[in-house]
């Protein structure tokens, strides 16, 4: 059994066939780097978006929160007229 992928360049000009050879160790390494720089990357991006939507939602209670003490004091002032 062949300890190697051998890989043929063929070029639609005529120049000459290229031919690279990989060994299935070189390959499996490769393989086992890009799952894991894709889960890297998906990760990062989950914690992301998670933490983009957190400040968001603490944003929208904030402004609630300074409308609902405008509101009281509104109502503060109205009880005392």
């Amino acid at each position: 059994m062949s300890k190697h992928y051998t890989v043929l360049v063929i070029d639609d000009k005529g120049s000459p066939v290229r031919e690279r050879a990989f060994s299935k160790r070189l390959m499996a390494i490769l393989v086992v780097l890009t799952v894991i720089m894709v889960s890297a990357i998906s990760t990062g991006a989950y914690h992301y978006v998670r933490l983009y939507r957190s400040i968001a939602e603490k944003e929208h209670m904030q402004s609630q929160i300074l409308q609902q003490q405008a509101d009281i004091e509104n109502q503060g002032q109205s009880h005392l007229t």
